[in-house]
């Protein structure tokens, strides 16, 4: 595995204090789109921004339902926005499987078919970078099965390739903060 060189992050936007980007320096990546059962909840990497988490719905790229899970900025639906400087991931899953049982399903995605991403090594105002293969996995999300109640805790991991073929990753938890965005 890599250990030097320029890492990049990317932003899908959603959240509202958060700058958009359009550029793609998706990588060639070969995990395979669509969801596996997973055999584990622990995250396989350690490296890229990982802890709080808040995720909400979204609209996919095609105006499809889709959540958006921010990470690394806060675990709170009330917080306040983070410094501008402060790293983080955007992961916006919206393959229909993934959708319809989220929970101990991973999805892996390439070329954005079923996951678009945004890594953002430094922060909300530099350049953002859109790998376009990865990895997620929820291990929980407290009430998904019970109408999904805001401030239900959410936990799992994912992993990103880079453009340069270096691979990110981190676990992750925080709360479900609902949303009722209009797609379509």
């Amino acid at each position: 595995m890599q250990t030097n060189g320029p890492r990049r992050w990317a932003l899908f936007p959603v959240v509202a204090f958060f700058a958009c980007t359009d550029k793609d320096d998706g990588p060639s990546g070969s995990a395979g789109a669509g969801t596996t059962e997973a055999d584990t909840g622990a995250a396989p990497l350690d490296n890229g921004p990982g802890g709080g988490l808040v995720m909400v719905r979204a609209c996919a790229p095609n105006d499809a339902p889709a959540y958006s899970l921010l990470i690394g900025l806060g675990d709170r639906c009330d917080m306040e926005p983070p410094a501008a400087t402060a790293p983080y991931v955007q992961l916006v899953p919206f393959e229909t499987s993934f959708m319809q049982r989220p929970v101990d399903n991973e999805l892996a995605w390439t070329n954005s078919e079923g996951a678009a991403a945004t890594f953002a090594p430094e922060g909300r105002n530099a350049p953002t970078y859109n790998p376009s293969a990865g990895a997620l996995y929820l291990s929980e999300w407290e009430g998904v099965d019970d109408g999904m109640p805001v401030g239900g805790a959410v936990s799992g991991w994912y992993t990103l390739t880079l453009d340069d073929g270096y691979v990110i990753g981190a676990s992750f938890s925080g709360a479900w903060c609902g949303g009722d965005p209009v797609c379509g």
